[in-house]
This record gives structure tokens, C-alpha cells and sequence, in this order.
């Protein structure tokens, strides 16, 4: 459609200047124009959410390595809008997240979830054998209306540096990538 726009309007205007050289200079500046918004806009977002708007509070349960990647990957890019409230865990996992308490504590306040910092999202990482504690939890956020997330545990935790991958929707890990 920009292309008809700019033959029909170089038709209209004049015909001295080629309608290919009319297009590459509308192409170009139209390039830059949004290019030029989308930078102002991330650091527009960038600026406000740094200052508390328009953020999501979370909280981490669990002291697998795999909650400091994740960490990572939600809290340092202020353009997401993530605030980590701290986490629950056994073992200290960095000075950057604040321990709230530890995972039993926090077990033994499931039925008493005000007392608990969930924040508007829950992200929980423990083995797969902790099968109850995982509905219990995902129970307790449904009924908070908290988003819960489960995290599987690291790989790193069995001493090998085994890749994620997807098989249809499950996940799986494997010891090189294709």
C-alpha cells in the first residue's frame, strides 16, 4: 500500500522525479522515523518503570541455582518490569535477593498466605518428588490470585552440562544440541 500511495502521489505531483528514487527516500526515512519511536519508547518505559510504574512483584521459592538464571533473565531488564521481592530457601543464594524466610517457614504458611510476601507472581523450584508441596503451592496462588510458575530444578545439579530442549510440549535435556 505505501508503494501505491507513493507512485500515485509522485503521479499527481509531478513526473520529473523517478517513482523508484521517490520510494527509497520515503523507505529510508519511514526506516528511521521508526526506528527513532522505538528507541524513544523503550527508554520512555525503561525510565517509568524504574521510578515503580507499571511493575510486577515476585517472589522465589526454592535454592536451586536455576532461580539465580531466572533471576536474571526477569529483574536486570527494566524494560520487563520485574520486582523481585525476595525469596524462600534453605540455602543463601546471592546478596542481590533478599531471603524472606526459609522453605519450611514458608511450607507452614501456606494456609496462612498473608502472612507470607507473594507478590503477583509465584515462581517455585523444587525436585519433581516434592509433587504435593507443588499443588499445595499452585492451590494456595489460585486462590491468592497469584500467578504461580513451577521451575524445574537445574541440570547443573546432576554435575552435567545438559541442554534444554522440547519435544512436542514436554521438556527434556540432552547432552548436546542438533
Amino acid at each position: 500500500t505505501w508503494m501505491i500511495a507513493a507512485y500515485l502521489l509522485q503521479k499527481t505531483v509531478g513526473s520529473m522525479t523517478p517513482v523508484g528514487w521517490l520510494m527509497v527516500q520515503q523507505g529510508c526515512v519511514l526506516f528511521f522515523v521508526l526506528l527513532i519511536t522505538r528507541l524513544a519508547e523503550r527508554i520512555l518505559i525503561k525510565w517509568y518503570r524504574q521510578r515503580g510504574g507499571n511493575t510486577r512483584r515476585i517472589t522465589f521459592v526454592g535454592s536451586d541455582s536455576e532461580i539465580l538464571s531466572l533471576y536474571d533473565q526477569l529483574v536486570n531488564n527494566p524494560t520487563t518490569g520485574y520486582r523481585a521481592m525476595g525469596y524462600y530457601g534453605d540455602k543463601s543464594l546471592t546478596d542481590r535477593l533478599e531471603c524472606l524466610g526459609s522453605l519450611e517457614e514458608f511450607v507452614a504458611k501456606t494456609d496462612r498466605p498473608e502472612e507470607l510476601s507473594l507478590g503477583d507472581e509465584l515462581y517455585l523450584c523444587v525436585p519433581h518428588q516434592e509433587k504435593n508441596l507443588v499443588m499445595r503451592v499452585s492451590r494456595m496462588c489460585d486462590h491468592q490470585m497469584v500467578r504461580f510458575f513451577y521451575v524445574p530444578v537445574s541440570s547443573e545439579s546432576f554435575g552435567l552440562s545438559l541442554k534444554r530442549e522440547l519435544i512436542e510440549d514436554r521438556e527434556v535435556f540432552t547432552t548436546y544440541e542438533n
